[in-house]
């Protein structure tokens, strides 16, 4: 069993896998896994990273993993980043006593190489039963990758396999298969339905399993015929789609709406020496945070800007004393999250927290945002508004990182909006775990708060000052979004987007907001008031 910082670890995988999916329109991304002993509890760990992307000329190639450089400027244009992820890829190695280096050919693809020192330990791992033991299997696909993937790992798992590409399909006709997995992407004649009616005449108990891309559905004819697996394929899911249950070592989920989260008496002890720090410029995205997170054993330090952040950790830096998690919202005056982030990864913020895993906290659930936030060294994000669960998952998730296995909480469901509302209460305190002392104290600063933070929007919106009515925009959409009033939530982001362009033709939106908020306000203190 290999022992390894699994921060460090993840960061660069996460790093080099993202670049690959961007880079990367058609063809594969391959990730290959090896190990050589070193000594008698040591390993070099080589992890190799191919894609069939756009490739990277010689002459960048050198200057590639250093700080703020990428392959040329129309690569920054067209994909976006700071070039800063392969130079902290490469630090990272480094602490790890290792290395990393790229192989590259322009317009064919890239393999990015890295090696580190890991321990490893003599403990004897439990081997399972193989659900595939004795099994028939046919794997059609012209994808070779795919077929070297399959066939190992389910001959691993005791499968008798056998390969072919969708066109060679009648070669098998009159052979039984206990397991059929079909590449719905290598169907080109939509002729998948009487694929199935065939190889079923030879078994009836055939099951059949497609492979296909997201956002790619099979259609309804074929779906209630078929297990679906969605690339790229994962043990876990090929366990899984066959009735077996993936062990959890160490369980963590949801018991119900109002209790909250079961933790084992092991991690709650590794809990109680935590230090969470939460970083927002907004009163209300706090309490929000703090109270998803009050049901856990830990301290929890907070920030209102980016600045104030960096000094605390420097201050507890010099001081010796750990913070395990950082909870960075990415819009905050003085500084954003992204160059807290990117200052806190270049030890501006003091050695001991170079590697201390960063939720990013966005109002953006667009998977560029997501990219953006990888980028520049975060370990995760969550979108606003924050959803208690999600934030207790990634908190605990990431705060004891060292601790595998946790089976991932069940999100609540909110209820389904009525239009006609101001707010919906209800869904709000489904997002915060049902807890009323939480919402009203949160709506106790929203109607003190909110009220102010209009006043100030229209006084720069007179004022002409358009970044000014972006950022109280900004703030009063979160403001909104935490107590689920989405009709002003809506208005007030319409308002930041046309302020972030420097146009200041917002009257209609001001209106909207003028003749709402009192109403909202008042709405809010009556539910305060009946609900205490």
């Amino acid at each position: 069993m290999l022992k390894q910082n699994p921060l460090r670890l993840t960061q660069i995988l996460n790093n080099l896998i993202s670049n690959a999916i961007k880079f990367t329109d058609k063809g594969y991304i391959k990730v290959i896994v090896s190990s050589e002993r070193i000594s008698e509890d040591t390993h070099d760990l080589k992890v190799n990273v191919q894609d069939t992307g756009i490739g990277i000329a010689p002459s960048t190639q050198g200057q590639l993993f250093d700080a703020f450089q990428q392959a040329s400027t129309s690569i920054s244009e067209k994909f976006g980043g700071t070039g800063l992820g392969l130079s902290i890829c490469k630090q990272l190695c480094q602490l790890m006593d290792g290395d990393i280096s790229v192989s590259s050919t322009l317009n064919q693809g890239s393999v990015f190489t890295f090696n580190i020192k890991v321990r490893c330990s003599a403990e004897n791992i439990h081997v399972n039963e193989k659900c595939y033991e004795n099994k028939a299997i046919l794997v059609a696909s012209s994808n070779q990758n795919i077929w070297e993937i399959l066939d190992k790992t389910l001959s691993l798992q005791g499968g008798i396999v056998s390969t072919c590409s969708m066109a060679e399909l009648g070669v098998h006709k009159n052979k039984a298969f206990d397991y059929v997995f079909l590449d719905y992407e290598d169907d080109t004649t939509n002729n998948i339905g009487s694929i199935i009616e065939v190889l079923s005449e030879n078994k009836l108990s055939t099951q059949f399993i497609t492979l296909h891309q997201p956002g790619n559905p099979l259609p309804k004819g074929i779906a209630s015929k078929v297990s679906q697996i969605t690339k790229p394929i994962t043990q876990t899911e090929l366990v899984q789609v066959v009735g077996y249950e993936v062990p959890k070592s160490e369980p963590l989920y949801l018991l119900s709406e109002t209790s909250g989260f079961e933790l084992s008496d092991d991690v709650t002890e590794q809990l109680n020496d935590c230090t969470i720090l939460i970083v927002d410029d907004n009163e209300i995205n706090i309490e929000v945070a703090k109270g998803a997170l009050d049901e856990l054993p830990i301290n929890i330090l907070t920030a209102s800007n980016g600045q104030d952040a960096i000094e605390l950790l420097n201050h507890y830096n010099t001081n010796e004393r750990q913070i395990n998690c950082i909870l960075l919202d990415c819009q905050m005056p003085i500084l954003d999250g992204y160059q807290v982030c990117e200052k806190i990864r270049a030890g501006k913020a003091g050695g001991s927290f170079i590697d201390v895993p960063i939720i990013a906290m966005t109002a953006s659930a667009m998977a560029s945002e997501k990219e953006k936030c990888l980028a520049v060294g975060m370990s995760d994000y969550v979108s606003k508004p924050i959803e208690a669960v999600k934030v207790l998952e990634k908190v605990v998730k990431w705060s004891l990182s060292s601790y595998e296995g946790q089976s991932k909480a069940i999100p609540l469901v909110a209820n389904e909006l009525e239009e006609e509302k101001l707010w919906d209460r209800e869904q709000a305190l489904a997002r915060l775990l049902n807890k009323e002392v939480l919402l009203n104290k949160i709506c106790e600063v929203f109607v003190v708060k909110a009220p102010i933070k209009v006043q100030e929007l229209i006084e720069q919106h007179k004022q002409g000052n358009s970044e000014e009515v972006r950022q109280i925009a900004h703030a009063l959409k979160g403001m909104c979004g935490e107590i689920s009033a989405n009709k002003l939530k809506e208005l007030f982001s319409d308002i930041e987007v046309i302020a972030e362009k420097g146009n200041l033709d917002i009257g209609t939106h001001l209106a909207s907001v003028e003749q709402m908020i009192p109403s909202l306000v008042e709405d809010v203190k009556k539910s305060t008031t009946s609900n205490k």
